[in-house]
């Protein structure tokens, strides 16, 4: 038994060892590796998801420490793209990591999404995340959408549908630069508490997971709902 099959052997019963070496072959691009990308990118390597592409410009900083599972005093300054790459080598040697040490834009989502069998949006950036959503559906890509604020989160995948139209956004039918003017004024640094993204992004690596396995999960128009402070903290609703 070798180092990937003993590492994993505790997933098999839940999962079939047919399962397991799929994960290992699949490919996941995680965008956004904060308080959502972090928990995500972790899960995923613990499930024995083999391959990623991740994508980050930012850099740790100390206002992260609340909520991001790579954010210490060792990783303040250092870009996050990078940190992730090395905390994966800690857990899979043998996973593949693709880095990209910017934020995604029209200039390099294509470059992004290239080879993903899933993407999982896990940002805070809403420009981002609309050319992000654009171009999975372009290209029939699954794309697992997170979203946290404050005490609440949000979960659903898209396979097909328009994420702009689902979520009735103004912005369905302009041009990234219409989009940028218009969401110019979007507020930044809103307040959270750090389980709710950690939970959301855990629900995020379960429903990739769904999507590689070919498993029940959740999808648009339907959204899975987490409210911290809630005597039901979970449902699963339409929009």
């Amino acid at each position: 038994m070798g180092a990937y099959e003993k590492a994993f052997k505790r997933n098999i019963g839940v999962l079939t060892a047919t399962e397991q070496r799929k994960l290992r072959k699949s490919h996941v691009a995680i965008c956004g590796l904060g308080g959502l990308g972090g928990i995500t990118l972790q899960m995923l390597l613990r499930a024995g998801v083999g391959n990623f592409t991740i994508a980050d410009g930012d850099r740790f900083e100390i206002s992260n420490f609340n909520r991001q599972v790579l954010a210490n005093y060792k990783t303040l300054g250092k870009k996050k793209a990078k940190v992730a790459a090395e905390f994966a080598r800690g857990i899979n040697k043998g996973a593949k990591m693709r880095k990209i040490e910017r934020f995604i834009y029209e200039g390099n989502v294509a470059n992004f999404v290239k080879n993903a069998d899933v993407v999982v949006d896990c940002l805070d950036n809403p420009i981002s995340r609309i050319i992000l959503s654009r171009e999975c559906k372009r290209r029939k890509i699954p794309f697992v959408f997170g979203s946290a604020a404050r005490t609440c989160g949000m979960c659903s995948v898209f396979e097909g549908m328009d994420f702009e139209s689902v979520l009735a956004l103004p912005t369905r039918g302009k041009s990234v630069r219409q989009t940028r003017e218009m969401l110019k004024n979007y507020p930044k640094g809103m307040p959270i508490l750090g389980v709710v993204p950690a939970m959301i992004g855990n629900i995020n690596a379960m429903q990739a997971i769904a999507v590689l396995l070919g498993k029940p999960r959740v999808r648009a128009p339907h959204f899975i709902f987490f409210n911290a402070f809630s005597k039901e903290p979970f449902c699963v609703r339409k929009i």
